[in-house]
């Protein structure tokens, strides 16, 4: 496909609308999917993309998705977690085992559309989740994404144990804490554990009181965590189930370690899924914002826009922007626009080219309903002040440079749009010019717009049938 000139997204305001599609996603992927979009020439590509569209448009209505900015920390954490040897966090797991429970609840409400989105389906049908490891993680993490008790019948067995000897051992320290409470030795918290040993706080100065391992002291060093010696033994064995419990965790972690490895392609497949539809979402989103339509695709070079509005203009003043009804098609390929200087000429010629790289991007386009447009195979533009210090060139002769391609490449599929033609030098030279421009245009087929100053240009419709004067 042929676009001209190169920052032809700058000067319609293309870049903008990528901006905003950009602000409406979640994923990396679809950021840098969105700032390489660039229209499509093929009309069952540019049909696919605005039934997708359409298709999400109706989808946002009735479902919504998971928490898609997890979707680039999952793919970093993957990246590092499936490395050979390497034991998987427990948060990563937990946030994968979300992942893949909204993915199974996004499939099973999908299904309940019976195909009532052919074209989303066909993205969906691509995502596989990993049953085995969603289920292994199912059974080994909780409600709030920390190992369950009940992982395994090692793991309960010992969660059990430690219980059983936590009780005893608290049973042991009760009676050796309420002593010391007695005396005025014992600070004003409750038994706690450090290192993983059962311990009872005791006020610093009293240490000698009570004979025993100081494990830790409190952040003003006012207590001291001190195990009576009469506990070391039971102390001990609590410790030993801690180590045992540790391994059999480390155990169960290395397992879920093997099912990712090995569910790894359907985990890959699950985020290109969200990736996919968080593109797509972004359209849907933008269409909405803008109060787009989707137009019918006419396979005849032609265009109809009814009462179609600029969409950023549109977004800065809302309802009160003008609304024009444009119609170009073999018999009208030409409209040339003529009118007072700030009356909107280069905007509607923006508002054209705008509207055309939206449409053939598979977004929909401010019109109203019943609005027809081609999948052209060229779009060019020139609008405004195109003046080029770097190449030396005057804002005349950027023009010819501009033309002089566009008049070399203009063929029937071409639309385009021409900001005050002929301007910029003596208008008794840029008219004759401008006018042979003209007809070359006309005598290639090419469609678009054309706005001049030049009293001149507005007689050729008369000369020319394809023209018409606006």
């Amino acid at each position: 496909m042929k676009i001209y000139p190169k920052n032809i997204d700058q000067t319609i305001g293309f870049d903008q609308i990528k901006k905003l599609l950009a602000d409406e996603t979640h994923t990396h992927y679809a950021s840098q999917k969105i700032q390489f979009l660039k229209p499509s020439d093929n009309p069952h590509i540019v049909l696919n993309l605005l039934k997708q569209t359409r298709e999400m448009c109706q989808l946002l209505t009735h479902m919504s998705f998971p928490d898609l900015h997890l979707i680039d920390e999952l793919k970093n954490d993957l990246s590092t977690t499936t490395t050979e040897g390497q034991i998987p966090n427990i948060d990563f797991l937990a946030k994968l085992k979300n992942l893949l429970a909204d993915t199974a609840l996004f499939f099973d409400s999908f299904a309940n559309f019976n195909n009532a989105f052919p074209k989303l389906k066909e993205i969906t049908d691509e995502a596989n989740l990993p049953i085995e490891l969603f289920e292994f993680l199912d059974q080994i993490l909780d409600q709030e994404g920390k190992i369950n008790p009940h992982a395994s019948p090692a793991l309960k067995q010992l969660s059990d144990l430690i219980l059983a000897k936590e009780k005893e051992v608290r049973k042991m320290l009760h009676n050796r804490f309420e002593i010391a409470k007695k005396n005025e030795w014992a600070g004003d918290t409750e038994i706690t554990i450090r290192n993983e040993r059962l311990v009872i706080p005791i006020i610093a100065e009293f240490k000698k009181k009570v004979k025993g391992l100081v494990h830790d002291s409190s952040a003003s060093g006012k207590y001291l965590y001190i195990e009576p010696i009469e506990c070391f033994d039971e102390n001990n064995k609590l410790k030993e189930l801690y180590l045992d419990k540790k391994k059999e965790i480390e155990r169960i972690l290395r397992k879920a370690a093997t099912l990712l490895s090995k569910g790894l392609p359907q985990i890959n497949s699950v985020i290109q899924l969200w990736e996919n539809i968080d593109f797509i979402a972004s359209k849907a989103k933008l269409h909405n914002k803008l109060q787009c339509n989707f137009p019918e695709i006419t396979d005849q070079p032609s265009v109809l826009l009814k009462h179609a509005y600029h969409p950023l203009l549109y977004l800065q003043i809302g309802d009160k922007v003008v609304r024009n009804t444009i119609s170009l098609n073999k018999n009208i390929s030409i409209l040339l626009i003529s009118g007072p200087n700030a009356g909107g000429k280069s905007i509607l010629l923006k508002q054209l080219m705008l509207l055309q790289f939206m449409f053939q991007c598979g977004i929909g386009i401010t019109a109203e309903k019943g609005s027809m447009m081609y999948v052209f195979k060229e779009l060019f533009a020139d609008i405004s002040d195109s003046q080029s210090i770097q190449n030396a060139l005057s804002t005349y002769s950027a023009h010819l440079v501009h033309m002089k391609y566009i008049m070399a490449n203009a063929s029937p599929h071409t639309l385009l749009a021409l900001d005050e033609l002929g301007s910029g030098t003596d208008p008794d030279l840029g008219a004759p010019i401008a006018e042979a421009m003209l007809e070359d245009i006309c005598n290639a087929g090419a469609l678009g717009l054309v706005s001049t100053h030049l009293g001149k240009l507005k007689k050729l419709p008369a000369e020319i049938n394809q023209l018409e004067n606006a």
